[in-house]
């Protein structure tokens, strides 16, 4: 079977897996529908494949959708949110350092090994640092896999049934669906005849700018300039427009990718990891519970978004699927993207010094 014809067949599954979930009633389902379809064809087949620079393409459209929604007002807002989101992330280092120390003390792993696949950081980024620390890369790559999988499958079910237990009256009940989210910028009352060009100015600009983001090596570059070139044409030209089928698809590219990273060889190496694996999972469910309780103390941000700013995943996927449940992704992503440069950044510094 050729290369195209395995990702045609890829992408058919996980479509029909993102058909599929949402009829479920499975929070997020778009996109948890599209990953687990695709990691079970992976499992099953060994065929799941997605083309090259799909993981930037992805990376650009949520970029898309991130800046369309960003306006003059959350420009200035997120002047107010420096000091919380260090002491947020700040937090969730330290809590991911406390459960590589367990993980470590556990298990025959060593003490690199486990606080790098104990990181809330990439699979690559960790297990590219992992090698030259001279720490276990497949371990931490296993677990590291565990944990993005672990936080689309199950974190937006703690949503549900935990994220409002935890609101207060110091800020309005946020919603949890798709339904209430303003999605403003994509869905501006353009005229039919301004629609076409709307379409084709949103897209040339958050390519372009997503394409300079990836050939400048900025991590997570292709979404951030991509968001950042769409708000200032949202915000100095209000002609921002994409229609919402783009973002669902979105959604199923996003899912694809993680599911084709699960294989049979990865889900039988877990048996050698359960217990790591569930302290990892409990951990990072308690230090996004933790840490989000920080940061929707210390700042106006309602609960729903303070979670997905906390959550440890991938940031075009948080983003992507926090849209779905009403939070706000124009401020999600800066707690992200400060996460992400500091695990890159300093984790690696921060181990030198305790071992």
């Amino acid at each position: 079977m050729t290369a195209i014809n395995t990702i045609i067949i890829t992408l058919l599954v996980a479509i029909l897996g993102a058909i599929i979930a949402p009829k479920l009633k499975i929070p997020a389902g778009t996109m948890i529908g599209a990953m687990f379809a695709v990691a079970l064809l992976n499992i099953i087949t060994g065929m799941a494949s997605m083309p090259a620079g799909s993981k930037t393409f992805t990376q650009i459209i949520a970029g898309l959708f991130i800046g369309s929604n960003v306006t003059r007002r959350d420009v200035l807002a997120l002047r107010s949110m420096i000091k919380p989101a260090i002491l947020t992330v700040v937090s969730m280092l330290c809590f991911s350092l406390t459960v590589g120390f367990i993980i470590y003390k556990i298990t025959p792993y060593d003490p690199v090994t486990a606080m790098l696949a104990s990181a809330p950081g990439g699979i690559v980024d960790m297990s590219l640092i992992g090698d030259d620390m001279g720490a276990d890369t497949a371990v931490i790559s296993m677990l590291q896999l565990v944990r993005l999988i672990s936080v689309m499958g199950l974190f937006p079910a703690l949503i549900r049934h935990v994220i409002p237990l935890l609101e207060s009256s110091k800020h309005p009940k946020a919603p949890l669906n798709a339904a209430s989210l303003k999605n403003t910028a994509c869905t501006t009352t353009l005229s039919i005849s301004n629609k076409p060009k709307a379409i084709i100015c949103t897209a040339f600009i958050s390519i372009v700018s997503g394409l300079i983001g990836y050939v400048l090596k900025i991590p997570a570059g292709a979404i951030v300039f991509s968001m950042v070139g769409v708000a200032l044409q949202n915000i100095f030209w209000g002609n921002v427009y994409m229609p919402p089928a783009v973002k669902s698809f979105a959604q199923v590219c996003a899912g694809t990718l993680i599911g084709v990273n699960v294989t049979l060889t990865s889900i039988l190496h877990l048996r050698s990891a359960i217990i790591p694996a569930i302290i990892l999972i409990a951990g990072f469910a308690m230090m996004t519970l933790l840490t989000s309780m920080v940061l929707y103390k210390n700042s106006k941000l309602d609960m729903i978004t303070c979670f997905f700013a906390c959550v440890p995943g991938g940031a075009t996927d948080i983003c992507l699927m926090a849209s779905d449940f009403g939070a706000e992704p124009p401020k999600i992503i800066v707690i992200q993207l400060l996460r992400l440069v500091c695990v890159i950044a300093f984790y690696p510094i921060i181990i030198s010094l305790i071992i």
